[in-house]
């Protein structure tokens, strides 16, 4: 009796051997002396029970296996080990391979009775912070509850199956349209929304659904779950919860592979410029410092802004390249004003990846600002609030603490770092997020976030920016929402130049 095993949430051995059953060692060993002959790996045990652990640890080319057994005999083994071919070993949901073969079936339904069909393909957002954080562990044990869950909201009859990772495919029994994708996706959320318990952690869970419908995004299983992937990572993008395909997003793709091919050459064909925003010392209406922000010059003639490029370069090993090419055009700008008299503060911007250990940063950063004789109070390192939580990992916070040189925590408000990093951390300064300030002077409550992140910050004794200043309004806080005007309260307008007399 022979079985293959095709089970993809198993590590894969790159050489399958062939597994040998039988609880006669003569036969085992005959059996064995004749396929090593033939060049074979072989593997061989006594029992069923024992071929079950071995096809939980790799995979097998072909297993050769005796009907009777004592124990488990030759079909429940062969039973067991086809189930293993088709589920998920850490929930016991059908895998890949089974979730495909029910889509091409009900595919194949719906086109011959004119029906409407939705695939769903669904991950969790943050996943990967869970394990980093708390260990893999974790992340299995949440993967178990999530997917109890996922079959307890949905009905009878619906596929729930893991794809891989932290993605799930969901098939629906009975013929569904785009309403009814659309409700199961609620419902999925709805499931989700009270906070998972894992080893004394409380966790909340967020998750993104994209959607394909037959025939109208394909009418086989690759179509629809590659069509599926990407309208989920627009629902991530725009966080919508769920997203329906549209053609425009296999557009994507390729215009991000071109891009990237463009980037790659941005730094040694000197197309990048940096523009300077200032920041203005509300008492003194004095510009005291700036912000480099970087801009390309790209060869279709275009400037494109940095919300156009810096999304696909933070993904990858580019920001690092990128970021030491700022860092050297800030320097050096600087040290031009400080040669013309303009004694200003220069800030620039990091990415998460720069922070990972062995990219150089804090080496960089020291090399620079002594090749250009920048004082080390004269450079401002600014980090998002996501890259703060990102140097929770091990090893990245204490290096931050050793680090010669003073941090500011940009768009503050807008995401959950631990107020513990103000303390740790050499911060400051802290930047109040311009959707806030932009609306303070119309939207009370943008107003009294503004007012208490200041509170908060001129309390723990660092500096707070306040970005976006566009209008009069804006301009006179103290009028409309009566923040003080004290010597830690700059301004940020969105206007930039590269000249230092045009920042007054």
């Amino acid at each position: 009796m022979s079985a293959g095993r095709t089970d993809r949430s198993t590590v894969v051995d790159s050489n399958p051997a062939i597994l040998v059953v039988d609880d006669s060692s003569a036969k085992r060993l005959s059996i064995e002396a004749v396929l090593e002959l033939l060049g074979h790996e072989v593997v061989c045990v006594e029992s069923g029970e024992a071929a079950l652990q071995q096809v939980m640890r790799r995979a097998f080319a072909v297993i050769l296996m005796d009907v009777q057994m004592p124990g488990m005999d030759g079909y429940e083994t062969a039973r067991f080990i086809q189930h293993q071919a088709l589920h998920d070993n850490l929930t016991g949901l059908p895998n890949r391979v089974l979730f495909g073969d029910r889509v091409q079936h009900a595919i194949r339904s719906a086109v011959r009775a004119g029906e409407s069909l939705a695939v769903l393909v669904m991950d969790l957002d943050e996943f990967k912070h869970v394990n980093d954080t708390l260990g893999h562990q974790h992340g299995d044990v949440l993967l178990q509850l999530v997917a109890e869950r996922l079959v307890s909201c949905l009905r009878d009859g619906d596929t729930v199956a893991r794809l891989g990772g932290d993605e799930f495919g969901i098939l629906p029994l009975a013929p569904t349209d785009l309403a009814g994708a659309a409700t199961i996706a609620w419902k999925v959320a709805q499931a989700l929304e009270a906070p998972f318990l894992v080893h004394g952690h409380s966790l909340d869970v967020r998750a993104s659904i994209g959607i394909t419908l037959v025939p109208e995004h394909g009418d086989n299983i690759d179509d629809l779950l590659r069509r599926a992937d990407l309208a989920m990572y627009d629902a991530k993008r725009s966080g919508g919860g769920y997203a329906l395909f549209a053609a425009e997003q296999e557009e994507t793709p390729a215009r991000r592979l071109a891009l990237l091919s463009d980037l790659r050459r941005c730094v040694e064909r000197d197309e990048l410029v940096l523009h300077y925003q200032p920041k203005i010392d509300l008492p003194k209406r004095e510009t005291t410092g700036v912000e480099a922000l970087v801009r390309w010059n790209h060869p279709s003639g275009r400037l494109m802004m940095p919300d156009a490029f810096m999304p696909e370069v933070e993904r990858t090993a580019l920001m690092m390249p990128l970021t030491v090419w700022v860092l050297d055009d800030a320097l050096r700008t600087l040290r031009s004003w400080r040669d013309q008299g303009y004694d200003l503060t220069m800030a620039v911007n990091l990415g998460a990846l720069c922070l990972t250990e062995g990219n150089g940063l804090f080496e960089t950063v020291e090399q620079l600002t002594s090749k250009w004789e920048i004082p080390a109070d004269k450079l401002t390192l600014e980090l998002t609030e996501s890259a703060l939580i990102d140097t929770a990992l091990p090893g990245l916070l204490a290096r931050l603490e050793d680090m010669d040189a003073r941090l500011a925590i940009d768009d503050f408000g807008t995401g959950y770092s631990s107020l513990v990093y103000l303390q740790r951390l050499p911060v400051v300064e802290i930047k109040a997020d311009r959707s806030f300030v932009t609306t303070m002077a119309s939207v009370k409550d943008d107003a009294v976030i503004v007012r208490s992140i200041i509170d908060l910050a001129h309390n723990l004794g660092l500096r707070v920016v306040a970005e976006g200043v566009e209008d009069e309004a804006n301009d006179e806080p103290a009028a409309r929402v009566r923040l003080r005007r004290g010597p830690g309260l700059l301004l940020q307008p969105s206007r930039s130049s590269r000249r230092p007399h045009e920042l007054a």
